[in-house]
C-alpha cells in the first residue's frame, strides 16, 4: 500500500512538472481564480473559504479525490466552482493557473509554484498531535498558514524545520469555526458528540497509533460498555461521529452511545455540532475549535501513554490545552455526575487558544491574502 502511494505520487510529481514547464515555456500567467483541496472532500474548511470567495465573485476550481458527487450543502449555497478530479491533467493544469490556492493537506504541486501564486496552508486542523518535521516529514511550500492565537502559534512553528521558511501566520484561525455558533449550553446539559481521533487508518497516511483493536477508538469492548452503562445511569446522550480515516466498529446495541448517522455528503459537519451540549474528544484539534462555542468539553483518552509513545504529542495535553484529561472511564463518570459545570477552565483555555473573537475569520484571512 505504502509502496502503491509512493509510486502515485513519484507519477504525479512527474505530470505535474511537465505541465508546469509546458505552462512556463508558453508564458502562460496565473489567471485570478482560486484553487480548493481538502481531505476529506468537500470539507467545511473550503467550503467557509469558498462562501467568502463567491462573496467577492472570484472562479473557483475544487479539486476532489473520490467520486464527483457534490454534496447537497455546497450545490445549495449556490457558489460558481468547477470540479475537477485530482491527479488529473486538468488539476495539474489549474494547480499551476490559479493564482490563489487553499489546501488542507499536503499540496503536492507547491513544488512548481509561479512566484505570482499565493498558497494557502489551511489546515486540517490545529496541531496537538505531531506533524510535519515534529512527526520526520516535511511541510509543502506555502505563503501563508494559520494560527488561532499567538501563544499558540509555536506549535505551526515546530511543524517546519529549521531549513524550512515558516509561511506568514495569520492569527484569526480556521475557516470553519465560523460555522459553529457561539451559544453557551443551559442546563441540563444531556445531549453530547463524541468525536474520538482514528487509531488506525484506512486512507491517506496508512498507520496505527494507541490503543488499537476492532473497536478502533482508544479502548476495548469491555470498557465501552462500561461507559455507556454509565452514561445510561446519568441519562446522557451520545452520538460518536467517526473520523473520516477511522477503521473502527462501534456495537449498535448501546443504550446511551450510538454511532451517528451524519454524512458528509448531507450536510456541513460544523453546522451539525451545533447542536450538541457539549464535547467528548481525544487528542483531536476538534477541542480547540469547539472551544468557541462556551459549550463544555470533555478529554477522555485511555490509551494516553500508549498513544504519546506511538504518534506523539506536542507536549503534555492537559498543559497544552489548559482542559482536564480523564485517563480512566471512573473519573471521566465522576465528573459528568456533578450537578453544576464549573466554566472557568474553558473561559480561560478559550481565551489561551482564541485571539480572535468575531465570525468573520474567512473574510479576514481572504483580506490579508489578496
Amino acid at each position: 500500500m505504502k509502496r502503491n502511494k509512493s509510486v502515485t505520487r513519484a507519477i504525479s510529481l512527474t505530470v505535474s512538472q511537465a505541465v508546469s514547464e509546458i505552462i512556463d515555456l508558453f508564458g502562460i500567467q496565473p489567471k485570478t481564480q482560486a484553487l480548493l483541496t481538502s481531505f476529506p472532500d468537500y470539507d467545511d474548511q473550503i467550503l467557509a473559504i469558498a462562501i467568502e470567495l463567491s462573496k467577492a465573485k472570484i472562479p473557483m476550481v475544487v479539486l476532489y479525490h473520490g467520486t464527483a458527487e457534490v454534496p447537497a450543502h455546497w450545490i445549495s449555497a449556490n457558489l460558481d466552482l468547477k470540479h475537477v478530479r485530482m491527479n488529473s491533467v486538468q488539476s495539474f493544469y489549474h494547480a499551476k493557473i490559479s493564482k490563489y490556492v487553499f489546501y488542507t493537506h499536503g499540496f503536492i504541486f507547491s513544488e512548481s509554484k509561479s512566484r505570482e501564486q499565493k498558497i494557502v496552508n489551511l489546515w486540517h486542523g490545529i496541531p496537538l498531535k505531531k506533524i510535519g518535521f515534529a512527526h520526520g516529514n516535511r511541510m509543502p511550500n506555502s505563503d501563508y498558514t494559520l494560527a488561532t492565537s499567538r501563544e499558540t502559534s509555536y506549535l505551526v512553528e515546530q511543524s517546519y524545520s529549521p531549513t524550512e521558511i515558516v509561511p506568514k501566520i495569520l492569527y484569526y484561525g480556521l475557516p470553519r469555526i465560523d460555522l459553529l455558533e457561539s451559544k453557551p449550553s443551559t442546563e441540563p446539559i444531556t445531549n453530547f458528540v463524541w468525536m474520538p481521533t482514528f487509531r488506525s487508518s484506512n486512507v491517506g497516511s496508512i498507520h496505527s497509533d494507541g490503543y488499537v483493536d476492532q473497536i478502533g477508538i482508544g479502548m476495548n469492548e469491555a470498557n465501552l460498555r462500561k461507559l455507556d452503562d454509565g452514561l445510561a445511569h446519568l441519562k446522557l446522550n451520545v452520538e460518536i461521529i467517526l473520523h473520516p480515516m477511522a477503521i473502527a466498529n462501534i456495537p449498535t446495541d448501546l443504550r446511551a452511545i450510538r454511532k451517528s448517522d451524519f454524512t458528509r455528503n448531507e450536510g456541513s459537519l460544523y453546522c451539525y455540532l451545533n447542536k450538541f451540549d457539549g464535547l467528548i474528544s481525544d487528542y483531536s484539534s476538534i477541542s480547540v475549535d469547539f472551544l468557541v462555542t462556551q459549550k463544555p468539553i470533555y478529554l477522555l483518552a485511555l490509551d494516553y501513554v500508549d498513544y504519546n509513545n506511538s504518534r506523539g504529542l506536542f507536549g503534555n495535553l492537559e498543559l497544552l490545552l489548559g482542559l482536564p484529561v480523564f485517563k480512566t472511564i471512573e473519573e471521566f463518570l465522576d465528573v459528568l455526575e456533578q450537578p453544576r459545570k464549573d466554566m472557568t477552565q474553558l473561559r480561560l483555555a478559550l481565551k489561551k487558544w482564541h485571539d480572535y473573537s468575531g465570525m468573520e475569520r474567512s473574510q479576514h484571512i481572504w483580506d490579508s491574502v489578496k
